[in-house]
């Protein structure tokens, strides 16, 4: 069985590319722990789907 989707290996060798990694790795577990309550999930998908309903270019990518 391979490493799961989530697998961040040592396998870069520039530390610009550990710090990316690193940061990834913190924003998915914060993205995953915000998914635990039911309440918050649903208001992720709600901004989601409500972002490109109203058309605001101003929000992040």
């Amino acid at each position: 069985m391979g490493p799961s989707p989530l697998y961040f290996g040592d396998d870069s060798s520039s530390g610009e590319s550990k710090d990316k990694d690193i940061d990834t790795k913190a924003e998915i577990l914060a993205c995953a722990k915000k998914t635990l309550s039911k309440k918050q999930r649903e208001q992720i998908l709600d901004d989601a789907y409500n972002r490109y309903m109203f058309d605001n270019d101003g929000l992040l990518d």
